[in-house]
């Protein structure tokens, strides 16, 4: 079996603070509809990008 990488750690670790931020902020969102909330769902869907991303890195 093949070493996943060090790059592909991260981008499991940024993907799974992304989907926890999502929960917290859509929670903050329905109980308070919060401006707090809001962007904390925004920055998470920022770290789901960057998680996704980070997982589908190739090295050439």
């Amino acid at each position: 079996m093949k070493q996943a990488s060090p790059i592909r750690k991260i981008g499991w670790i940024v993907l799974l603070i992304g989907i926890c931020a999502f929960v917290i902020g859509v929670i903050s969102l329905a109980l308070a509809a919060s401006t707090i909330g809001f962007w904390i769902v925004v920055g998470s869907v920022l770290f789901n990008i960057t998680g996704i991303s980070l997982l589908t890195h190739k090295t050439y």
